[in-house]
């Protein structure tokens, strides 16, 4: 029996696919705003702080693995393929963006507490759920266009 999760073949209509995927978001901009609730409050124990941020990573890095693997990319590709170039560099952006993430863990462990290191952190943070919130917004727009421009099959 094959897992069907990864597979976006038996889902064509967008409502599907945009679905599954804002669903994702959804549970990542959940997880942005605890992070963002304990910067806010300079919590005693960094120890949340880093396992949240760890937690955030993980839930990332499994997101973009599906979109990558057989899921959202791979569907715009079928579904429109002139905008192939623009989902690779989508697909590059998952780089950048756990490397940011990755650094705000190593950042968070260095567990300074002092405020210069706390309004550090909240504006590395804040940079980095704003590029992530952007590449959502870029992916929902990729998803629309394949959608919705003409991809040269006529009726």
């Amino acid at each position: 029996m094959t897992d069907q999760s990864n597979d976006l073949s038996h889902i064509t209509p967008k409502g599907s696919v945009s679905q599954r995927y804002e669903s994702q978001h959804k549970v990542l901009r959940e997880m942005i705003a605890e992070v963002r609730g304990t910067l806010e409050s300079q919590s005693d124990s960094l120890d949340i702080l880093g396992s949240q941020l760890s937690v955030l990573a993980q839930k990332l890095q499994e997101h973009f693995l599906e979109e990558e693997e057989g899921g959202f990319f791979d569907h715009i590709r079928k579904r429109a393929p002139q905008l192939s170039t623009n989902s690779t560099q989508l697909e590059k952006e998952h780089v950048d963006l756990l490397g940011q993430i990755r650094d705000l863990i190593a950042k968070a462990a260095t567990c300074e507490g002092s405020e210069p290191w706390w309004q550090g952190l909240k504006t590395d943070f804040h940079d980095f759920s704003k590029l992530l919130t952007q590449h959502e917004s870029l992916e929902n727009q990729l998803l629309q266009r394949a959608y919705s421009e003409d991809i040269g099959f006529h009726d």
